[in-house]
């Protein structure tokens, strides 16, 4: 963690409407532990190092360690496809050691999903599909 806190507030304008937004829900709402399930086999198969989960929007931008200085972004239906992952092959992260585990990076996507959810859907089916 930084050891200083730095808050943007942004737009006053943006920020005088932000309680009046209702959310709609988006694809990867609905499919999202698919989404996640993606996302994690991308960070640790298939050499993807840094990746962005827009929900709203159902886009996933992904950066590779083959090019890291470029980054890949697909959308919605593009990555819920069985056949996805397959277009890329099994990498590494070219002699570097990964700073998270797999299992730590499932513990952040549930997070993820809690936080991404949690005003949208009861707590008990929240807790139901853990």
């Amino acid at each position: 963690m930084p050891n200083r806190w730095l808050q943007i507030k942004g737009d006053p304008m943006v920020r005088g409407f932000l309680f009046q937004q209702q959310r709609v829900e988006g694809l990867f709402d609905t499919s999202i532990n698919c989404a996640h399930e993606i996302a994690h086999t991308l960070l640790t198969r298939k050499g993807v190092f840094h990746t962005k989960i827009n929900y709203s929007s159902s886009q996933l931008t992904c950066w590779f360690a083959r090019e890291p200085f470029c980054y890949e972004k697909f959308v919605r239906e593009e990555v819920l496809d069985d056949d996805f992952l397959d277009r890329f092959p099994e990498a590494d992260y070219a002699g570097r050691d990964p700073v998270l585990e797999p299992q730590d990076i499932d513990g952040i996507f549930k997070e993820f999903r809690r936080l991404r959810l949690t005003d949208h859907l009861p707590a008990q089916w929240l807790s139901q599909h853990d």
